[in-house]
């Protein structure tokens, strides 16, 4: 068992993939300094992924931001006989996708307002952005990997990969501003397509913020037998799970009045059952 197999407290990011009967999911922990902390992941320990998984954790382990590139080309040259018979580099995509996640992707509102274009991205398979879009509109889930089953493309050559990603995270981006979904407190991009940051923080940033809070309000109001954790965030939305449950959403509901009030924002506060 690795020690990174597991879901940490404080998440930056996350990216998950469903593969056959199996879900893959990494957390990225990134502090204020613009260090990866801990690459953690979920993934059953008969997997044979799993050891991939965790080698790339161990490589990824307390790395600047800036050196993540190098560390996993390293990685995977140690392992390009495993990865050349797959049609995708897993744990890789996954790392790919929660740093865009974390670092958000900055498409203007005018591009994203625009119907998608007929340029080919795929050469080998002939597929268009609008396929994509259109593969999207009728599986809003869809993921790379979605794309490589249904259109086939990236399992060609595999050149247009970055390609279909962006023209992937576009389409989602504008899904996003055709919807009312805007105006939930728990998306993570702006309609500029910028990570929204409470207060101007990170994610992992403010629930740190929140967490002082909750430890303060929980003194003064003599909490002390009962335990308030911070599971995750999206945007302005954070889940908790209070134990014991009894009267835990009354005790959830208090304290969000209290953080909103002294952080001057609006919150929601998800109660874990």
């Amino acid at each position: 068992m690795s020690e990174f197999n597991q879901r940490p407290f404080l998440i930056s990011a996350k990216a998950s993939a469903i593969v056959g009967e199996r879900t893959y999911t990494i957390f990225l922990d990134i502090n204020n300094k613009s260090r990866l902390e801990g690459f953690y992941f979920e993934c059953p320990s008969d997997d044979e992924l799993f050891e991939s998984f965790s080698d790339l954790a161990t490589s990824l382990e307390r790395v600047p931001i800036s050196s993540i590139s190098s560390s996993v080309s390293k990685w995977k040259n140690e392992r390009e006989n495993f990865f050349k018979e797959k049609i995708i580099n897993l744990p890789e995509y996954l790392l790919e996708q929660a740093l865009a996640e974390y670092e958000g992707t900055n498409y203007n509102y005018e591009n994203l307002n625009t119907k998608s274009s007929d340029q080919l991205i795929c050469r080998c398979f002939g597929v268009s952005e609008g396929q994509i879009f259109d593969l999207l509109q009728a599986e809003p889930k869809a993921t790379l990997l979605t794309i490589a089953d249904k259109l086939k493309a990236t399992i060609g050559c595999g050149s247009c990969k970055a390609d279909v990603s962006a023209s992937l995270i576009k389409a989602k981006n504008v899904k996003l501003i055709q919807s009312d979904e805007l105006k939930a407190l728990d998306l993570k991009f702006d309609t500029d397509g910028n990570r929204i940051r409470p207060l101007g923080l990170t994610p992992s940033e403010f629930v740190l913020k929140v967490d002082e809070l909750k430890k303060k309000w929980m003194k003064e109001q003599e909490l002390e037998k009962f335990q308030i954790e911070i599971i995750g965030i999206s945007g302005h939305a954070l889940s908790f799970k209070v134990l014991p449950a009894e009267n835990g959403r009354y005790i959830l509901d208090t304290f969000s009045e209290y953080a909103q009030d002294k952080l001057g924002l609006t919150l929601r506060f998800d109660l874990l059952l």
